[in-house]
């Protein structure tokens, strides 16, 4: 059963202005993890993106390549670069070293070594890459295989080892282990799935969250922690 985690914070069963304490270090976790989930659906992006690559482009995609061939049953492109603005107008820019389109199945996009580049809200950024990429055009899903990985320009950072993403419902899973830095916390789960282009996102298996101590960490976790180490992610 696929539950969302709930964090433990030590001193939570404790009455008093310590409690009140604890409580509040708590919501601020809760803050930041649901502000740092839009940079885990970048994915999403740059799927539209590709997608448009071999397609008819509108308007507000603009992309170059060094090069177009054809060689027996494939159509390849070199360093197919792509620029555009998503719905929310935020600028975004993906690339990748080759995308090759089958001519009997011109629905299937294979991409090596794909980079993309995210615009946020508040001026922030997010970047993705991954070594292999697959795009099915006619169902609008996108499977990244081997080193996904997704930065911020705020230092989070997550770690997947291959991603599927749903373009039509905004949906993004991995049924094998990530591992998520957000500020000065850890989380890692056996699964993940983001619903809704990012508004949730749900952890599995074995969570578990850790919070180190560091600059910019101190304020929220400082008497927060017992002697036994800190709080754990749980699932219900």
């Amino acid at each position: 059963m696929t539950t969302s985690p709930t964090i433990a914070v030590a001193g939570a069963g404790r009455r008093g202005p310590e409690a009140f304490r604890a409580a509040e270090r708590h919501s601020r976790l809760v803050r930041r993890l649901r502000v740092a989930t839009p940079f885990v659906a970048a994915a999403a992006v740059a799927a539209a993106a590709l997608s448009a690559a071999l397609q008819p482009l509108s308007g507000d995609i603009h992309v170059d390549t060094t090069g177009i061939g054809v060689g027996g049953p494939t159509v390849a492109m070199d360093a197919p670069k792509m620029r555009g603005f998503n719905s929310q107008d935020r600028a975004y820019e993906v690339s990748a070293r080759t995308a090759r389109q089958t001519i009997a199945d011109p629905n299937r996009i294979d991409l090596d070594e794909l980079q993309a580049r995210i615009e946020l809200a508040q001026n922030g950024w997010a970047k993705l890459s991954s070594r292999n990429g697959l795009y099915q055009a006619d169902t609008q899903v996108l499977n990244l295989h081997e080193n996904v990985r997704v930065i911020s320009d705020k230092g989070d950072d997550a770690m997947l080892q291959d991603a599927r993403a749903e373009m039509k419902t905004g949906r993004i899973v991995t049924d094998k282990p990530v591992a998520i830095k957000l500020g000065g916390s850890d989380l890692t789960a056996d699964r993940m799935e983001v619903l809704d282009s990012g508004d949730r996102v749900l952890f599995s298996g074995r969570v578990k969250m850790t919070l180190r101590r560091g600059a910019d960490t101190a304020e929220a976790v400082r008497g927060a922690l017992e002697p036994n180490g800190p709080p754990k992610a749980q699932t219900q």
